[in-house]
């Protein structure tokens, strides 16, 4: 195997690529970091800096060659759209789209033979290294159409790589390729990001988030932007584990917010833009016209843990943005994670059944075990993911779990073919684990629906007070269905329970206990609505009605389970449970210091929810304060767009008591957008545990 090396500062290419003496490696600066003959290309916003997501037309095409002596110049110097510039393997050519009109555009790096390829959005290209054929990746106009590819000389031999799930190839999503050209990269769709074996084959989800990459080598090493916009992800798909390396140390950064992280065509070499500063009172990294944002390349270390050395390409006053590089020699490098040849570690995620829940995937038609994994069922309708989506001020909690709070998740995708095999077989059962926030006279409050409206629907588990009740539509019961109350619950107790149907029989256990049998509800399933809704924490058309409480664990199955199955699941969902890690909790006393505003919607766009780090001063001794009686707290600002009614109170001065956990032990907020000052980070970071915790 081929692998770099480091000498005095230069990377030696040992494939064979030159290590040049002459020409600028002692005089480029780019080149003093690469080793070799570099390219770059890029977007500069001609208008007001604020161009991050590539979508105006306020651009010119912008590149770098560190053996021409021209610096940085342009390609297309005519404003327009230039979305996502990307470098032809050889470094020969610009492949670039215009982002309204949805077309491939492609042009000579010396501005030459500019002509359009076709329609769509370019993502990704790749080389084929037996044929020499480069291939254009990339999505047409519908959104969440089939990911398709073709040759970029011959577009007339289009065919499609990738119809699993929808993949997001426009902002804020990445897609990028391995070397073999088996394995891509992408949000599968945002923000959901995920490895995939090409075509259509397995896929696994590695984390939530922007700007997924994986090395241009046959490592199968990959990432994931974090939402603080100052860390990769990096994910090791052979050994399943997972690091972060922070990439905003890079002088001139001053730790600020970085953007357009890129993997170039050399593994060891990866590229941004940035920094992004606040402006004013703002604490947004879009909000920084007249502001410079940069192109910088950073180059990893031998073991990926850290960005070891950087430059600045550009150095200017605009807003350079969406950076691609190319490195020669780049494509033979391989890393010490690399492995030609070797089977893939990406295997369909399917559950043990015996020894891991749900237990079996017979009859399985939907589930959604948590918020991080895959959740692709084994069997038949269900061969792709789970995608949730939060409304309202629901999240999901350290586990990952829904924690439905004056809101409601939805699935989208599963609810037709679910239907339609629940009436095949005239059965069901449904399960879930939940925990109920608080008990209260109103409701029902629903848990777990599928229904298209409160008096339309299939069934709906739900809470009546102190009751959990089940409702459920047969041709004998009319739209609304009929009632059963299943048992009493207390709030703050998880319960594992599973609901199941047959031929007039309706019976329920909870943490694997039989606790009703009834065949109060008589009829079919045949008038199940076939456009009927799935939906977690409301129903349809009552935004009033939410459920309060933690749920996670969800499956539906086109037949019953049996008194075993139900023992069998709670107990297999209890040993998940034991399993998890501890969180401590630490109950304090503060007054704000500092508060954070919400930032500007339209700024943050695509991103709906934020987090913000305040600081308090912690009253009396706990051992979460620093060194000064303070700590910075990682609190919502936008849940859905919207400011939480808790927050609006909030004011320099408030005293509060506050239940803190350690932000690390909250891993589902690494993806979620967080805005602080930059030497917070330096600090020890807290958020609200959730009730119960």
């Amino acid at each position: 195997m081929k692998r770099g090396l480091l000498l005095s500062g230069a990377l030696l290419l040992a494939s064979g690529a030159a290590f040049f003496f002459s020409g600028g490696i002692f005089g480029d600066k780019v080149e003093r970091l690469t080793g070799a003959h570099t390219r770059v290309v890029w977007m500069r916003d001609v208008e007001d800096n604020r161009g991050t997501r590539g979508e105006t037309e306020n651009y010119r095409l912008m590149a770098y060659d560190s053996r021409d002596g021209r610096g940085v110049r342009k390609i297309l110097g005519a404003r327009g759209n230039y979305f996502r510039p990307l470098l032809t393997p050889d470094g020969q050519r610009v492949v670039f789209s215009k982002f309204a009109a949805r077309e491939v555009w492609v042009v000579d790096f010396d501005g030459g033979n500019l002509r359009k390829i076709g329609p769509g959005i370019a993502a990704a290209l790749w080389r084929d290294p037996g044929t020499g054929v480069t291939w254009v990746y990339g999505s047409s106009a519908p959104a969440g159409a089939p990911l398709v590819r073709y040759p970029l000389d011959d577009p007339s031999k289009a065919e499609t790589v990738w119809a699993k799930t929808p993949v997001t190839a426009v902002m804020p999503g990445n897609l990028q390729l391995s070397a073999d050209g088996l394995k891509m990269a992408a949000n599968l769709p945002w923000p959901v990001a995920g490895l995939a074996q090409l075509p259509d084959g397995a896929w696994v989800q590695t984390g939530r988030g922007c700007w997924p990459a994986i090395a241009p080598d046959h490592s199968y090493l990959s990432w994931t932007f974090a939402g603080s916009h100052r860390h990769l992800h990096m994910h090791d798909a052979w050994g399943n584990r997972d690091w972060k390396v922070k990439i905003t140390r890079a002088p001139g950064m001053e730790d600020e917010e970085v953007y357009h992280p890129r993997w170039s065509n050399h593994a060891r070499f990866m590229t941004f833009s940035g920094p992004y500063k606040k402006k004013g009172k703002k604490k947004n990294v879009l909000q920084m016209a007249g502001a410079a944002v940069d192109v910088n390349i950073g180059r990893f270390n031998e073991d990926f843990t850290e960005i070891e050395a950087w430059v600045d390409v550009t150095g200017s006053k605009h807003g350079e943005f969406f950076p691609d590089v190319w490195i020669e020699g780049g494509s033979d490098y391989q890393s010490k994670f690399s492995r030609p040849g070797v089977p893939s570690p990406i295997v369909e995620q399917k559950v043990d059944l015996s020894n891991e829940w749900p237990g079996t995937d017979q009859g399985l038609v939907f589930l959604w075990a948590d918020n991080r994994a895959g959740n692709s069922a084994a069997a038949g309708c269900l061969a792709k993911s789970a995608n949730s989506a939060a409304s309202g001020e629901a999240r999901f909690g350290p586990n990952h779990e829904m924690w439905l709070q004056n809101g409601a998740v939805t699935v989208e995708g599963f609810d037709a073919p679910m239907i339609d095999a629940v009436k095949r077989t005239g059965t069901f059962t449904v399960e879930f684990v939940a925990a109920a926030a608080s008990v209260d006279d109103a409701g029902p409050r629903r848990i777990v629906s599928l229904s298209k409206s409160g008096t339309d629907l299939c069934f709906a588990v739900a809470q009546h007070a102190d009751k959990l009740v089940f409702r459920l539509r047969t041709h004998a019961t009319g739209p609304g269905g009929k009632e059963v109350e299943i048992a009493p619950i207390e709030p703050g107790r998880l319960y594992r329970v599973a609901v199941g149907f047959a031929r007039g029989v309706l019976t329920a256990w909870v943490d694997g206990r039989r606790v009703i049998e009834t065949d109060a509800v008589p009829g079919g399933l045949s008038d199940w609505p076939d456009d009927a809704r799935l939906l977690f924490g409301n129903e349809w058309g009552a935004a009033g009605l939410s459920w309060n409480g933690l749920l996670e664990g969800v499956a539906i199955y086109d037949r019953k389970i049996t008194d075993e199955e139900a023992s069998r699941k709670a107990e297999l969902y209890a040993a998940k449970l034991a399993a998890r890690p501890e969180r401590p909790v630490y109950e304090v006393e503060l007054e704000l210091v500092r508060r954070h505003e919400p930032p500007d919607l339209e700024e943050i766009n695509p991103y709906r929810r934020a987090l913000v780090l305040n600081l308090y001063k912690v009253t009396g001794d706990s051992p979460v304060a620093d060194d000064n009686g303070e700590v910075r707290v990682a609190e919502w600002v936008l849940l859905d767009g919207k400011e939480p009614e808790a927050n609006k109170s909030l004011q320099p001065g408030t005293r509060r008591t506050m239940r803190l956990q350690r932000y690390e032990d909250h891993p589902q907020l690494e993806s979620e957008r967080m805005i602080g000052e930059p030497y917070d980070l330096d600090h020890d970071l807290y958020t609200e545990a959730f009730p119960g915790a």
